[in-house]
């Protein structure tokens, strides 16, 4: 554990190969799949914002002290570019969380997966950089595997999807600025400034949207177990590795290894929830395992 610490650490300083940053961006996923199973545990002890606070808090808490043990620099960029994806990882979560309550858990999970295809093309948009027509095809590929994997017999438009649309959106425009910014700055800082934002903003407007503590978090042991799953892997973890990573992986790449998520949500549902696995999750879970084969054959 400390000798992965230090390459997080010391990230400027090596030349890791875009093999182990893909399977970590998979390991990732991994964990984004079973924070599904935690999530849908924990919900009826703690209110959307709330969790969102604890997990952040969490991440931030063990982050900060990491920065001061390994001497992480920090100068005036940094601290912007770390408030700013701060801002946009607090929004996506927040038009994320209230969109589900106005629209499907699997509409909201496929929706929000429209980061997929938005990223090339906001990439292209923003900073000129084209990406081909296998690209853009594996892209919608992997959003149908998501589709397969997540929507039931939802129907209609409404508020929520609308939410959780303008949620891919901000997600996109976080990738895409956080493979922009952590080129020039200490990266794990980066991600350390990204995390406090969250917390502060997170801390902020839960008593506003959701009333004060007492009312809205119910602990127990259960629930602080779950929130260290969420604060130190689905969110510290996670977070280094994205923020670091997209030094060595593609936006694109990097995307849609974190929409497999979606796979590993239903193979944790069926192993621990009991849930069914059927056809269409098969052909989903196939979709997306192409689409990745694709993009790296494309990147070479």
């Amino acid at each position: 554990m400390r000798q992965l610490l230090r390459v997080f650490m010391k990230n400027n300083n090596i030349k890791s190969s875009k093999g182990i940053w893909t399977m970590l961006f998979a390991l990732t996923a991994l964990i984004w799949g079973v924070a599904f199973v935690v999530v849908k545990d924990s919900i009826q002890s703690v209110t959307p914002l709330y969790m969102l606070a604890m997990r952040f808090f969490i991440a931030a808490a063990a982050c900060v002290p990491l920065c001061i043990q390994f001497k992480c620099s920090i100068d005036k960029n940094t601290v912007i570019k770390g408030i700013i994806l701060g801002v946009a990882l607090f929004t996506a979560y927040a038009l994320q969380t209230y969109g589900i309550n106005y629209t499907t858990a699997g509409k909201n999970a496929f929706i929000t997966a429209f980061y997929m295809v938005l990223v090339p093309f906001f990439n292209l948009l923003f900073f000129g950089k084209r990406v081909n027509r296998m690209q853009i095809f594996a892209a919608f590929m992997a959003l149908a595997g998501v589709g397969l994997l997540t929507l039931g017999g939802d129907t209609g438009i409404n508020i929520g999807d609308a939410l959780t649309f303008l949620c891919a959106i901000v997600f996109a425009l976080q990738i895409i600025l956080t493979g922009r910014f952590c080129r020039d700055v200490d990266a794990f800082m980066l991600n350390t400034v990204q995390l406090v934002t969250v917390t502060v903003l997170s801390l902020i407007a839960a008593p506003i949207f959701e009333g004060p503590p007492a009312g809205a978090v119910v602990l127990s042991g259960r629930l602080i177990a779950s929130m260290l799953y969420l604060g130190l892997l689905s969110t510290m973890f996670a977070e280094c590795v994205q923020t670091i990573g997209l030094k060595y992986v593609s936006p694109l790449l990097a995307t849609i290894l974190m929409s497999l998520e979606s796979v590993f949500g239903v193979l944790a549902s069926v192993v621990l929830l009991g849930e069914r696995l059927t056809g269409k999750m098969v052909t989903g879970c196939v979709l997306m395992f192409a689409a990745i084969i694709i993009i790296e054959l494309q990147e070479g």
